[in-house]
């Protein structure tokens, strides 16, 4: 055996017995897992308290006024910046690769305000585009918003009972996705990522993810019976860690190439919610599995 050979080896081996410790220590598992979950509920619970939300919401959803500008020029987003915060609740993204500038605001701002503006600094606008949203609408839109994700955890819910037939595999199956959600949204709050339909699609579209990888596990565990409990937990880490780390570049790349805002939103809310399906799925569900068939005497 050539020495890359057994540095692969031994690596492989430092591996598996990592994966071993984690099927066999299964409280542990669920100690480091609700930490993690208290820490998120604690986040939550202390930006509810000072700012009365989980979550803030985007003109989507409170209603308001948005400004696609098009330049030709350089310019200094921090004067701009400036110039329109005597607005209420304004949020200001500068696209510097398509030289555009995205303003939202609750309120309405004048475009020949806007254009003045840039003219008088020298810089040519070559296009503006105003998208408004009314106060009701955005009301309605949230409505729907939330009756979205409650329908799509009831199907899913029915779909994971259907499954196993059995209630602590498919709470913890559930339980897993709801603690992915939360941790999604905490770090959404973290990066003042608000909530609009481009970052709800992210979080409706981490539901199948998030719920992917614990199906996974539960399947392998609960109705393979040709190797012992431990090895059929390590077959399931190596099989879902590679989906989570694929599907984790493939839409770290999808952030880092898109330049629409929308897309940013949707892949960064992804990325979130898979790093947190990671812990929550490998020890925490691991945990409750390992603890029922222990209970069970399987």
């Amino acid at each position: 055996m050539s020495k890359t050979e057994s540095v692969k080896e031994n690596k492989k081996s430092k591996i598996n017995s990592l994966f071993y410790n984690i099927a066999r220590n299964y409280k542990t598992d669920l100690m480091i897992s609700f930490s993690i979950l208290f820490v998120v509920l604690a986040f939550l619970g202390y930006s509810y308290y000072s700012n009365g939300y989980l979550l803030e919401k985007g003109i989507d959803f409170q209603g308001g006024s948005q400004y696609i500008i098009s330049i030709n020029g350089s310019v200094n987003i921090g004067d701009f910046k400036n110039y329109v915060s005597k607005y209420e609740d304004v949020k200001v993204k500068y696209l510097e690769n398509d030289n555009t500038i995205i303003v939202e605001s609750k309120q309405e701002i004048d475009k020949n305000e806007i254009v003045s503006y840039f003219e008088d600094k020298g810089i040519y606008v070559s296009g503006i585009s105003v998208q408004r949203i009314g106060a009701a609408l955005g009301k309605e839109f949230w409505k729907q918003g939330i009756k979205a994700l409650i329908i799509a955890y009831i199907i899913i819910a029915s779909v994971i009972f259907f499954l196993f037939k059995t209630l602590v595999p498919s709470i913890a199956a559930l339980l897993a996705s709801v603690s992915d959600i939360l941790t999604a949204v905490a770090l959404m709050n973290l990066f003042n990522i608000p909530l609009t339909l481009s970052s709800l699609a992210g979080l409706l579209i981490l539901i199948g993810y998030s719920i992917d990888t614990d199906i996974l596990l539960s399947t392998r565990v609960l109705k393979k019976k040709d190797d012992d409990i431990d090895s059929r937990i390590v077959s399931s880490i190596k099989t879902g860690l590679t989906m989570s780390i694929t599907s984790i570049a493939s839409v770290t790349t999808l952030y880092v190439v898109a330049s629409i805002p929308d897309l940013q939103q949707i892949a960064l809310v992804i990325i979130f919610g898979l790093l947190a399906d990671i812990p929550y799925t490998w020890l925490q569900n691991v945990g409750i599995l390992k603890w029922y068939i222990n209970k069970k005497g399987r």
